[in-house]
């Protein structure tokens, strides 16, 4: 009889009561409260990912190595072609200053001070070129401008002479755009414009 009168108090109160047989047990018309989830432990760093990791880290200390390599490499032969440059031999200073863009293709030193040696060899057009790379890597460089726009100037004289007069406006225009201080390239391509209509 007093298991009967210890559940009727505990459907009508909700509690168990006080003193009665198994009071702290869980209630009968309820189930058991669900165990406390616990978070999954964290992944171990298994053999395999740790010998990955050490592979790339390797790979990148031999990528820097490399890179610093080729640094020192670019700046050796670029002072050799300077030096050679100023001793007035432009032919072998633009093969040292082409090897040290090999090192350092971001060198932009190395290009400009090789337009320099196209310019001294006649070559307006290779010159151009280089000056131009130079812009790209550098746009704000404006001595590099500078130089591209006379050299540029000078390309567009030669087509002048060629009597080329609608090829060398194109020159001066890009020079104009590379320089417009320079009022003298705005009166050659006038110059360009008078002689292609006469």
């Amino acid at each position: 009889l007093q298991p009967l009168v210890d559940l009727a108090y505990w459907c009508v109160a909700g509690t168990p009561r006080e003193g009665a047989r198994g009071s702290r047990a869980c209630s009968p018309l309820t189930s058991a409260p669900p165990p406390r989830a616990h978070p999954p432990p964290p992944p171990r760093r298994t053999r395999a990912r740790r010998s990955n990791f050490v592979e790339v880290r390797r790979d990148a200390s031999a990528a820097f190595a490399a890179l610093s390599m080729n640094e020192e490499k670019a700046y050796n032969k670029h002072q050799h072609g300077a030096w050679l440059l100023e001793q007035g031999d432009p032919e072998r200073a633009l093969l040292a200053f082409s090897k040290a863009i090999f090192f350092c293709p971001e060198r932009t030193a190395s290009y400009s001070s090789r337009a320099a040696c196209y310019v001294q060899l006649g070559d307006f057009r290779s010159a151009i070129s280089n000056y131009r790379k130079v812009v790209l890597l550098d746009p704000d460089n404006l001595q590099a401008k500078s130089r591209l726009a006379g050299v540029l100037d000078a390309q567009g004289h030669v087509k002048l002479e060629e009597e080329q007069y609608a090829a060398a406006i194109p020159f001066f225009t890009e020079a104009i755009k590379m320089d417009h201080y320079q009022a003298s390239f705005f009166l050659h391509r006038a110059m360009a414009h008078i002689r292609q209509h006469n």
